[in-house]
């Protein structure tokens, strides 16, 4: 799941502002393709630490998920989670065809993981009684991809107070009382956690397919000058990028 997503203003160029003829020289120090060491056992830790690890997310908003700061499971594995430094530069297109896959893609999730839904979310999307457009929508994403966490279901627990909070909503009198109390534990710790992430930098290009074959096929899609002249569409930088859950 997601992620900790922080906006990047720094262009391709390494200015922000596309435009500038003479942007100055590439920083190194924030070179993402450049050889990183992550040798050091607190460095993982602290990576892990500021993408929201173990934290629980609510995904019964079609607008897109929504990352709580409680941690709600704790990692209980023998050997510690598999963090894997890659170097990936990857240009994908996906397509949707609800509004609520679209908004979940736009944020870096996975086409798999957006599908991922339970019984138990699905009851908690309809009891928003939001309406969830349907149509066809292109996402176009640009990813440089630097770390992968990964994570098995067997290795986590449930920290106690989420535990306590369940056990108590099942112990209600009533159905009705059970399934409010139910309610209430995953709003406050969560729907889901997630099992798989990868980080780095990515840029986002969301519009309906109508608009998107309107566009030039060759366009400078790394360009946000360019981009930001287009009225429909929707545009993200981040610092992280796709979820995947079990």
């Amino acid at each position: 799941m997601a992620q900790n997503l922080e906006s990047v203003r720094t262009s391709a160029s390494g200015t922000e502002n596309n435009c500038n003829a003479h942007p100055p020289e590439l920083d190194q120090d924030f070179n993402i393709f450049a050889s990183t060491s992550l040798g050091d056992s607190q460095d993982k830790h602290t990576l892990l630490h500021n993408i929201g690890y173990l934290r629980g997310i609510r995904v019964n908003n079609n607008d897109g998920p929504q990352k709580l700061t409680r941690r709600v499971a704790k990692y209980v594995g023998d050997e510690p989670p598999f963090v894997e430094e890659i170097n990936n530069f990857v240009t994908e297109s996906i397509t949707t065809r609800t509004e609520r896959e679209t908004n979940y893609v736009h944020s870096g999730w996975s086409l798999d993981a957006t599908s991922a839904v339970t019984p138990w979310i699905s009851s908690r999307i309809a009891a928003k009684n939001r309406p969830n457009e349907e149509g066809t929508w292109i996402t176009r994403r640009t990813l440089v991809q630097r770390f992968r966490v990964r994570v098995s279901p067997e290795d986590l627990a449930p920290v106690p107070e989420f535990e306590a909070e369940i056990e108590a909503a099942l112990e209600k009198s009533t159905i009705f009382q059970r399934f409010e109390a139910i309610y209430r534990a995953l709003h406050k710790w969560g729907d889901v956690v997630p099992l798989e992430i990868e980080m780095g930098i990515s840029s986002v290009f969301t519009d309906t397919e109508a608009n998107m074959s309107q566009l030039p096929t060759e366009a400078p899609w790394n360009d946000t000058y360019h981009l930001c002249k287009i009225r429909t569409t929707r545009m993200a930088r981040q610092a992280c990028a796709d979820v995947h859950l079990s």
